[in-house]
C-alpha cells in the first residue's frame, strides 16, 4: 500500500489520473444523489397529488350520499378510493363525529377508523400520511373524509433505484479509471494548463485570461477551443448586458403591458406598466392567471383559446380580451405573444405584450351606432310613406330597440296631466314579455314607474330599478333598467316613448338615440294627421259640417254614457267596500253586547271606531265625487246647533282621550237652540275638523267655539271656530290644504296617515251653504279654523223631530233576511236574535221567493246586489205575486250603494225603505219600528 501511495505521488500524471478518478466518483454521487432525491422528491409529491386530488373527488361525490344518510353508497365510493394501491383506510364522518361509512384495506393490520380529525389538511406520520378533506355543500361544510396513504411502494422503489445507482457508480469509475490510465498521457500537460486557467477564471470572473496553445493537434484545438470559447462569453455578457439595459428602459418606459407566462397560463414576470393600466402591482399579477381578472363569460371564452394556442405552440396576434381593474372597471386589451421553448424544444410559455384599446373600441362602437342610426332615422321616413301608422309606429319601437339594444318598448298618448292612452308596446314585448289584461287608458297615479317622465317633466333614466320608488301595475313587463322620455309640441307633452331591459347600463347616446327616433315619429304622425285634416277640409267641407253635428250628439251621448258608467262605479266601489265594511261593523256591535273583560271590551271599541274612520273616508270620496258631478243636494231641516256639537264631542272623545289631550267646547248664549239648514253637512264639516285637529296635536287642548257674527231676524251668521295647539301650518302651506287630496308632505302623510280629502270637502261643502272657511296658523304653535256659514232661525212649529225610542219590544217579530254575503247573515241574525226577533236566513233572492212561499213574515230585509237574481228583481217578483205574504210583506233594502238613483229605484219597485251599509243597529232597530208605526 505505500508503494502505490509512493507511486501515487511520485509524477503529475498520477497525481492528474487520481484526480480524474476521484473527480469522476464525487461527480457520480452528486449526480446520484441529486437524482435520487429528486426522483424520491418527484414520487412522494406525485403520490400525495394523486391521493390529495382521489380524496377532493371522493369528498365531492359523497355530498348526496351524506344529504341522505346513504351508506351503502357512501361506503362504495370509499371501496373506489382502494384502487389506488397507497391508500390503505378511508373514513367518512358525519358532522356530529359519527361515521357513515369506511374502507380499510384487508393487506394492513388497522381494523378500525380512528377518531374524527378537528382539522383538515394533510399530516405527516412516521410511516403513513393522513388526508383529510371537508366535505362542502352550498358552501357550508357537512362532513369530514379522512383518507390515509402507505410509503410502501415509495420505498421499494426508492430501493431499487439505491442499488442502481450503486452498481452505475461502480461501473462507471472503473471504466474511467481505465481510460484515464491510457488517456492522460496526451493530455495531462494541456489539461492541467486549462484547469489552471479555470480555476483562475471561476474564482475571478475575468474572461480576459487567455489559455496558451504547446501543440496543433486536438489538445491545441482544444486550447482554441477554449480560447474561442472565454471571447463568445465576454461578446454574450456585453451583448446581454447592453440587452438588459435596453429592455429594463423599454419596460419601463412603454405604456404597453409586457408579460411572460407559463404553459398553464400563469404569470410569471410582469412589466411595471401593469399598474398604470390595471392597478395592480408586478407582483400582485405573477402567480396569477390573466383569466383570474376577468368576467366570468369572457374568462371562459379565453380559456378556450389559450388551451387552442397552447397545443399548437405558435405566435398569436392581435387578441381582443377584456380584463377588470382593480376598481372593477372593463377594460379592452389587445394581446400578441410568442412561444418560447427550453434547448429541448420544449414549451416553457409565452411571451407576449397587451395594449389598451378601451378608448379605440369605444370609438367603433359609438362610430358604428351613429352609422345605423343615421341610416335608421332614414329609413323611418321612407317607411312613413308605405305602412299605415300603426305599424309605422311599430317599424319606430323596433328600430329603437334595435339601436338602444333593448327588449321592449311602448309608446304611450298623453291625454291631459292626469291620464295616459297605451298607443302600443312593441310586438317583441307582447310577445314574450307582456302578460298582463290592461286597458288603454291609465292614470298616472295607478301605472306607476311608467309615467315617471310625465310627471318630472323630463326624461327618466333609470339603470337600477331594484332600488327605485315607483312599481309596476300588476301583471306588467318585469323591468330591469328603463329610459322614458317626453315628446313636446307647443310647450306640452303629447306623447311617452321608451324602452326598456338593455343588459348594460343605459347611456347619454341611448337617450338621444331615442330623443331622436320619437322626435321623428311625432313628426310623421303630426305630418299625417294635417296632411288627412287638410284634405278631408278641401273635398268634404260640407260632409264635415254634418259629421260635425253627429259627433257632438254622440259626443253628448257619451258623455252621458261616461256619467252613467261614473255612477256604476261609484255604485260598484260603494258596494265592494260597504259590504266588508258592514261585516266589520256588524261584528263589533255584536261583539260590543257580550260580557268581556276590560282590556277585549277595549279592543272592540277601537275596532268599532277604526271602521266608522274608514266610512267617514268612503263618505268623503264619494261625497267628492257628487260634489264634483254636480249631484250633492243639501237637505236643509230644522236642527239643534248645541246637540250637533255635543254629538262631535262624544265621537272624538275616545280618541283625544288615548293621545291625553283635553276638548272643550264653547256655545254663545246668543246661539239659537234651533236653526234651519243642513245639519248633516253642517255636523259632516264640524267633525272633519275636529278629527284634523285630534290627528296633529300630539298635547295640550282642542277647543269648539260657536258665535254669532251677524245677528238679524230671518238670518245669522254662524262662526264654527276648531282651535288646537298641535303642529301647525306654514303660511305656503296654507293655501294648499284645501285641496283634493293633499298632504303636506310624505313624511306627514306616513306620520298622520289620511287621504287630504277632508279639508278639501269641508270648503266645498262651505261654499255650497253660502259661507267662507279659512285657516289662522303659525308652525309648530297650532291652528285656528274658522268657518262661517248664514244660518235661517227655525220656527217654534220647525221643532226637529227626536228619534224613535230604541227600547221598543220587538220580541216574536219573524223576519226574512236575504243575503249572498255569509257574514252578513251570520251577525245580522245574531244581533236580531239579542232583541228576541226570529229571523229565518237566505241567500239568494230565488231561495227567499221559495221560502216566503211557505212562510209567513213580518218583514223581509232585501240585499240588494245578489247573483243572478238582484234585489230589485226579487222585490219586483215579491210584490207582482198573488200570494199576498208576498205582495204586502214590508221589504226594507239593505245596500252599499250609496247613489241617489238606487235609492230611487228601490222606492220605484215596491220597496217601504233603504238603510245604507254599514249602519248602526240602532238605525236599523228605527227603521222597523217606523214601518210596524205605520202599519
Amino acid at each position: 500500500m505505500i508503494r502505490v501511495m509512493n507511486y501515487f505521488k511520485s509524477t503529475i500524471k498520477i497525481k492528474l489520473l487520481m484526480i480524474i478518478s476521484v473527480i469522476t466518483f464525487i461527480s457520480l454521487m452528486a449526480a446520484m444523489t441529486v437524482q435520487y432525491f429528486y426522483s424520491r422528491h418527484t414520487s412522494t409529491q406525485t403520490m400525495l397529488e394523486e391521493i390529495a386530488v382521489l380524496s377532493k373527488i371522493a369528498a365531492d361525490r359523497s355530498t348526496a350520499a351524506i344529504m341522505f344518510l346513504d351508506r351503502k353508497a357512501a361506503t362504495e365510493n370509499m371501496h373506489a378510493l382502494g384502487i389506488h394501491s397507497n391508500i390503505d383506510l378511508a373514513c367518512l364522518y358525519l358532522e356530529n363525529s359519527d361515521l357513515l361509512a369506511f374502507y380499510i384495506r384487508s393487506e394492513t393490520q388497522i381494523k378500525t377508523c380512528p377518531e374524527m380529525p378537528e382539522m383538515t389538511g394533510s399530516y405527516f406520520k412516521n410511516h403513513y400520511v393522513d388526508f383529510v378533506e371537508p366535505v362542502i355543500l352550498d358552501d357550508k361544510q357537512i362532513s369530514i373524509l379522512l383518507v390515509r396513504s402507505n410509503f410502501n411502494a415509495l420505498n421499494s422503489k426508492n430501493s431499487d433505484f439505491l442499488i442502481i445507482a450503486a452498481l452505475t457508480i461502480m461501473g462507471a469509475i472503473l471504466l474511467g479509471f481505465l481510460a484515464a490510465i491510457r488517456l492522460q498521457r496526451l493530455v495531462s500537460k494541456p489539461i492541467q494548463h486549462l484547469v489552471n486557467i479555470t480555476s483562475n477564471i471561476t474564482e475571478t470572473k475575468n474572461y480576459d485570461l487567455y489559455a496558451e496553445k504547446d501543440t496543433e493537434d486536438e489538445v491545441g484545438k482544444l486550447v482554441d477551443s477554449f480560447n474561442k470559447m472565454l471571447e463568445t462569453i465576454r461578446v454574450r455578457d456585453k451583448s446581454l448586458s447592453e440587452s438588459r439595459e435596453r429592455f429594463r428602459a423599454l419596460t419601463e418606459s412603454t405604456s404597453d403591458w409586457i408579460w411572460e407566462v407559463d404553459t398553464k397560463g400563469v404569470y410569471t414576470y410582469s412589466s411595471p406598466s401593469v399598474e398604470q393600466l390595471l392597478g395592480y402591482t408586478p407582483e400582485e399579477i405573477i402567480g396569477r392567471s390573466p383569466i383570474d381578472i376577468m368576467p366570468a363569460d369572457e374568462a371562459e371564452r379565453i380559456a378556450k383559446i389559450f388551451s387552442g394556442i397552447i397545443q399548437s405552440a405558435l405566435p398569436f396576434n392581435y387578441l381582443e380580451n377584456i380584463v377588470l381593474t382593480r376598481d372593477g372597471k372593463k377594460v379592452v386589451l389587445e394581446t400578441n405573444g410568442v412561444p418560447f421553448f427550453d434547448d429541448s424544444g420544449k414549451l416553457l410559455g409565452y411571451r407576449g405584450i397587451d395594449r389598451n384599446i378601451t378608448e379605440r373600441k369605444q370609438h367603433e362602437i359609438l362610430l358604428s351606432l351613429q352609422t345605423r342610426r343615421a341610416e335608421a332615422l332614414l329609413k323611418l321616413p321612407l317607411a312613413a310613406e308605405n305602412l299605415d301608422e300603426e305599424t309605422f309606429v311599430q317599424f319606430g319601437l323596433e328600430l329603437a330597440e334595435d339601436l338602444t339594444e333593448s327588449k321592449i318598448s311602448f309608446l304611450h298618448c298623453v291625454n291631459d296631466a292626469h291620464t295616459i292612452e297605451l298607443i302600443t308596446w312593441s310586438k317583441r314585448t307582447l310577445d314574450h314579455y307582456y302578460d298582463a289584461n290592461y286597458d288603454k287608458h291609465y292614470p298616472i297615479n295607478e301605472i306607476g314607474v311608467w309615467a315617471d317622465a310625465l310627471r318630472l317633466q323630463k326624461t327618466v333614466v333609470i339603470n337600477d330599478y331594484e332600488n327605485h320608488n315607483h312599481s309596476l301595475p300588476d301583471g306588467h313587463t318585469e323591468l330591469k333598467r328603463l329610459i322614458s322620455l317626453p315628446v313636446y309640441d307647443e310647450g306640452k307633452i303629447v306623447l311617452l316613448i321608451g324602452v326598456g331591459n338593455k343588459v348594460n347600463d343605459y347611456t347619454d347616446f341611448d337617450v338621444e338615440t331615442l330623443k331622436l327616433i320619437s322626435n321623428e315619429i311625432w313628426r310623421v304622425i303630426q305630418r299625417r294627421s294635417s296632411e288627412r285634416q287638410l284634405k278631408e277640409h278641401q273635398d268634404h267641407l260640407e260632409q264635415q259640417v254634418e259629421e260635425r253635428t253627429s259627433q257632438l250628439e254622440k259626443a253628448s251621448e257619451r258623455a252621458e254614457s261616461a256619467n252613467k258608467s261614473k255612477s256604476l262605479f261609484l255604485a260598484n266601489m260603494s258596494h265592494e267596500i260597504r259590504t266588508p265594511l258592514h261585516g266589520v261593523i256588524g261584528i263589533s256591535q255584536l261583539l260590543s253586547l257580550q260580557d268581556f273583560k276590560p282590556v277585549q271590551k277595549e279592543m272592540v271599541e277601537k275596532l268599532s271606531f277604526s271602521a266608522q274612520l274608514l266610512q267617514r273616508l268612503i263618505n268623503n270620496i264619494l261625497d267628492l265625487s257628487k260634489i264634483e258631478a254636480g249631484k250633492l243636494n243639501l237637505k236643509y231641516d230644522n236642527y239643534k246647533p248645541r246637540k250637533i256639537v255635543n254629538e262631535c264631542l262624544v265621537a272624538c272623545k275616545n280618541q283625544a282621550v288615548e293621545k291625553g289631550l283635553q276638548i272643550t267646547s264653547y256655545i254663545d248664549q246668543s246661539v239659537p237652540d234651533f236653526l234651519f239648514g243642513d245639519s248633516n253637512h253642517l255636523s259632516q264639516i264640524l267633525l272633519n275638523l275636529v278629527n284634523n285637529a285630534v290627528k296633529f296635536t300630539e298635547s295640550g287642548t282642542i277647543s269648539i267655539n260657536v258665535d254669532i257674527i251677524e245677528d238679524a231676524e230671518v238670518e245669522i251668521l254662524l262662526q264654527l271656530s276648531v282651535i288646537d295647539t298641535g303642529i301647525g301650518i306654514s303660511e305656503d302651506d296654507q293655501q294648499k290644504i284645501f285641496t283634493n287630496f293633499t298632504q303636506l308632505d310624505n313624511n306627514m302623510t306616513r306620520r298622520y296617515g289620511g287621504t287630504g280629502l277632508g279639508l278639501s270637502i269641508c270648503k266645498h261643502l262651505v261654499d255650497m251653504m253660502g259661507g267662507n272657511i279659512r285657516v289662522q296658523s303659525t308652525l309648530g304653535e297650532g291652528s285656528h279654523f274658522i268657518c262661517q256659514i248664514p244660518m235661517k232661525r227655525a220656527t217654534k212649529t220647525d221643532v226637529p223631530i227626536e228619534k224613535i225610542n230604541i227600547s221598543a219590544n220587538y220580541h216574536g217579530l219573524h223576519i226574512l233576511l236575504v243575503d249572498d254575503d255569509e257574514i252578513n247573515r251570520y251577525f245580522t241574525k245574531n244581533l236580531f236574535e239579542t232583541e228576541g226577533v226570529q229571523v229565518t236566513l237566505a241567500e239568494s233572492g230565488k231561495k227567499a221567493l221559495e221560502i216566503a212561499e211557505q212562510e209567513v213574515f213580518d218583514l223581509v230585509l232585501m240585499d240588494l246586489h245578489m247573483p243572478d237574481l238582484n234585489g230589485w228583481d226579487t222585490t219586483r217578483l215579491f210584490r207582482a205575486s198573488s200570494l199576498p205574504q208576498l205582495s204586502r210583506v214590508p221589504i226594507i233594502g239593505v245596500t252599499a250603494d250609496a247613489l241617489k238613483e238606487s235609492y230611487e229605484l228601490c222606492l220605484e219597485v215596491g220597496m217601504n225603505s233603504v238603510v245604507l251599509k254599514p249602519f248602526k243597529f240602532t238605525d236599523l232597530l228605527q227603521q222597523i219600528q217606523f214601518l210596524k208605526d205605520i202599519q
